[in-house]
């Protein structure tokens, strides 16, 4: 095997002088996160995110391969994470989930953000609701393996214990993107396929609210009607749709996963970045807009400048 890293060891036991982690899979290099020589030996190990980021492929590398993510998360982001801290601490069968530490995003006035706020009204009718009832694991972790194919793991949101049953929670704007087979199969069917008890996948998506803080209305009034709005008409915020073990091609998800893992393989061997090539476009660069702000892909500051800043990205932490 020609290498592609001038720390490549002939050695079964460790790939590379710079490989590091519990299987020598990461990568000291100050560019890099993941070990390339590793995954030409053992192939990658892909996650659904992975998969996902695999349609841009530069974002890919940048993601998966150089490991960068941003030093401060975008807003949507930084929300979705506190709604899945309240439903991993309200479905938690073990009680062992914190509630989760909104203090942190008070100003100095000791107020929320309107978004929080929200946020904060929504869970408080969840549980008056009792949408909350269901308890399990929470974050259950999977990981597929079959011969001839990559191995794919990952985290569902929640695995009801004994009933067969999974859950994943979206908090959005767009409920009924998550309603299609379609648009869910690649994630849905990575549950499946980790998951080989579970029959049941409902996806529950959660409604942003729409309400606006009115004139003169403190934040602790509008969390409160949040509240009342969502008690008084539930079904607007909480929509369900549930999927079959037996609804998904699995030999169809098979293919697509080896692809997409045969592609980072050539690309690595290939030479690199410059390999894995922009999917630039405004669909893959700037996403959707919301009112007059527009959700970019987080590496667009890379690609167009050419520049990885530290003040911007930072390298995940090997784990």
């Amino acid at each position: 095997m020609q290498s592609i890293c001038e720390g490549f060891l002939k050695d079964d036991t460790k790939p590379c002088i710079h490989s590091i982690g519990k299987k020598n899979d990461f990568c000291d290099l100050p560019e890099m996160f993941r070990c390339t020589e590793f995954i030409r030996r053992n192939e990658p190990t892909l996650s659904y995110s992975t998969i996902k980021n695999s349609f841009c492929k530069r974002k890919l590398y940048l993601s998966y391969i150089c490991g960068y993510e941003l030093l401060v998360k975008p807003l949507p982001m930084k929300l979705g994470e506190v709604v899945g801290q309240f439903l991993d601490h309200f479905h938690d069968a073990e009680k062992k989930k914190p509630f989760p530490n909104i203090s942190q995003f008070e100003n100095e006035e000791g107020e929320l953000p309107i978004q929080i706020a929200g946020i904060v009204g929504l869970m408080r009718g969840y549980t008056t609701k009792e949408f909350d009832s269901m308890k399990g694991k929470t974050q259950s972790y999977f990981r597929w393996m079959e011969e001839g194919y990559p191995v794919i793991h990952g985290f569902m949101d929640l695995m009801i214990y004994d009933e067969k049953m999974g859950f994943e929670f979206k908090y959005t704007k767009k409920p009924e993107t998550y309603s299609s087979k379609f648009i869910m199969q690649d994630q849905i069917g990575s549950y499946f396929l980790g998951n080989s008890k579970i029959e049941r996948i409902t996806v529950r998506t959660i409604q942003v609210p729409e309400l606006r803080l009115a004139k003169n209305e403190t934040i602790e009034d509008y969390t409160q009607r949040v509240t009342n709005d969502f008690i008084s008409r539930p079904l607007h915020y909480i929509h369900n749709t549930s999927f079959w073990r037996s609804e998904f091609n699995y030999d169809e998800i098979r293919e697509r996963y080896k692809m997409i893992a045969n592609e980072i393989l050539r690309y690595i061997e290939m030479g690199g970045m410059k390999y894995f090539y922009q999917s630039n476009s405004p669909q893959t660069c700037f996403g959707e807009r919301t009112g007059t702000a527009v959700s970019n892909c987080e590496y667009l500051n890379i690609c167009s400048s050419g520049v990885v800043s530290d003040q911007i990205y930072r390298k995940k932490e090997v784990k």
